[in-house]
């Protein structure tokens, strides 16, 4: 049986994936170590997707990419031939609304030679590769977490890490994002506990995230939640100022992270209600059928602009700020 190992072996390969936010959003109907070698073979691949159709990755790089304790091809082939004939339902909240997606599996095509996997990805090639919205998985992270819940979970965040939360997602939605049957974790209690608060803990734990959940009702049952995200801390000095309860500079933040959730964050509270009004009326402005997430990336697009307006240089002569 493949199963993962606490050390990962050192690779020259690529570090992290350009992942297709529909690519994210899937029906999750795929076992932890199928989502990760798909990952790990789209990373080898990516460079070359614009010109070739068949891909080529050493079996060991690949398991040592895996971290897995076994060499035995079988098993291998057996997780691999999976992800050929599972049919998985993409773009499963319509974030890439420019496009239909529909259901596909994840590679069409892979087989051993001489000790080398050759795959590829049948028609969806041409929209894994550049994609618009996409997000960076890191691998070596990905490779931390001990159910398929926690990575699709924390695939789908960082996929959301620049507007700083998801969408409201209607359960049933959450629950194919989690690649849960009919049937299974029926009652609230066993959802919230298996499909919630155990992701949640691997991610706080073991990423480079932060995330909490939302919860929403409709009468006396959840009918919806979304989840809130932030790059972790990465200096003494934030990390203290949030033990604290105080808000961390955007300087001690990951360099890599964006200041305006401390900006939006600090203003007051009317100025805050003012500028999201505005923003809503910016969107519907903009595009009157845009909905659900398009509405929200309007949304954010216009506070930014504000955001960016605010922290302008002054410019000599002018009086600008």
């Amino acid at each position: 049986m493949l199963t993962p190992t606490t050390t990962i072996a050192k690779r020259t390969g690529p570090t992290d994936v350009l992942k297709h936010s529909a690519a994210i959003q899937i029906t999750n109907q795929i076992t932890l170590l199928q989502r990760r070698a798909w990952n790990v073979l789209l990373a080898n691949a990516y460079d070359e997707l614009p010109n070739r159709r068949r891909h080529t990755m050493s079996v060991n790089d690949l398991v040592d990419a895996l971290g897995i304790t076994t060499r035995n091809t079988a098993h291998l082939r057996d997780m691999l031939q999976g992800l050929t004939t599972t049919a998985l339902t993409w773009n499963v909240l319509g974030k890439d609304g420019k496009q239909k997606w529909g259901a596909a599996s994840l590679l069409g095509y892979f087989e051993f030679e001489g000790g080398v996997c050759v795959y590829d990805f049948g028609g969806l090639s041409d929209r894994l590769y550049n994609p618009a919205m996409y997000a960076r998985i890191k691998l070596a992270t990905a490779n931390k977490f001990n159910s398929k819940h926690a990575l699709a979970l924390y695939e789908l965040c960082v996929d959301y890490l620049g507007v700083w939360q998801t969408p409201w997602m209607e359960i049933a939605d959450f629950r194919k994002l989690m690649g849960v049957p009919e049937g299974e974790y029926e009652r609230w209690y066993d959802l919230n506990r298996k499909l919630i608060e155990q992701p949640l803990s691997e991610i706080n734990g073991l990423s480079d995230i932060r995330v909490k959940v939302e919860k929403r009702k409709t009468g006396r049952s959840y009918s919806a939640i979304k989840f809130m995200i932030q790059p972790k801390a990465k200096t003494p000095a934030a990390a203290v100022a949030q033990v604290e309860g105080r808000r961390p500079l955007a300087v001690n933040i990951d360099r890599d992270a964006d200041p305006f959730d401390a900006w939006f964050e600090s203003l007051l509270p009317l100025e805050r209600s003012a500028l999201q009004s505005e923003a809503k009326a910016a969107a519907e402005k903009k595009d009157p059928e845009a909905k659900g997430v398009m509405r929200t990336v309007l949304e954010i697009e216009f506070l930014r602009k504000a955001w960016q307006e605010s922290h302008r240089p002054v410019e000599r002569g002018s009086g600008r700020v």
